[in-house]
């Protein structure tokens, strides 16, 4: 595997990043928004920017398939009367970003296939991300469809809050790749058993989600280039 990352505004450090099978040829790896700011302030609209991966044009399948890795602003204060107003203006920003930077991509490059997946620290059905498919869409159909919602809902959880099951890690994908899923799974070793990262044996507090795409059929149909 081959990794990328690239440092954020993060002051803690964390940044979002790829590891890629180098069997996968990859033509560009570029930040979104590092620099942008939010509405009526100074701030950092993102502490940890989109990271956008480029892939060279397949055998076969999508004409050009690319993929962002988000960490969007956590649900961290806002129970809190001093700072709710504050964080749900970030949340909100930073979907709406989002989903205007997919709108003007799919505009620039129309058959492209794309992919935003990771922890978008929003509920299924939430108002961040129905902004986000609402802003990408322009008004339209739908461009970004949930994979997470393929999920059987027992099993439709990433993230344990006080022992709550949370959906808040999703893949949202454009159109032209649904033919193509053939499974979609939530991991299940990182928040089942283990109470503490002290035992060594899981990597996160976070499971993901698996997507597995089938791209072989197409060759056997002669639809590569």
């Amino acid at each position: 595997y081959a990794a990328f990352l690239l440092e954020g505004n993060d002051i803690s450090g964390i940044d979002v990043g790829f590891l890629v099978n180098k069997k996968l040829k990859v033509k560009s790896v570029s930040q979104l928004g590092l620099h942008t700011r939010q509405v009526a302030s100074n701030a950092f609209l993102f502490d940890r920017p989109p990271l956008l991966l480029e892939l060279d044009r397949p055998e076969c399948g999508p004409e050009k398939l690319s993929f962002v890795v988000v960490h969007n602003r956590s649900f961290r204060g806002l129970n809190q009367p001093e700072k709710r107003q504050r964080v749900r203006k970030k949340r909100m920003e930073q979907a709406e970003w989002l989903g205007g930077w997919v709108n003007a991509r799919l505009q620039l490059h129309p058959n492209e296939a794309l992919v935003l997946l990771g922890d978008f620290n929003a509920l299924p059905g939430g108002v961040e991300l129905l902004r986000m498919q609402r802003k990408a869409s322009g008004g339209a159909s739908p461009s970004l469809l949930d994979l997470g919602l393929k999920v059987p809902l027992k099993e439709r959880y990433s993230f344990r809050f006080r022992g709550k099951k949370q959906a808040i890690d999703h893949m949202f994908v454009t159109k032209n790749l649904v033919s193509f899923v053939q499974n979609v799974y939530y991991t299940r070793f990182n928040t089942e058993g283990y109470q503490s990262v002290a035992l060594g044996e899981r990597v996160s507090d976070h499971e993901g989600l698996v997507a597995q795409f089938d791209f072989e059929g197409c060759k056997a149909e002669g639809a590569g280039p």
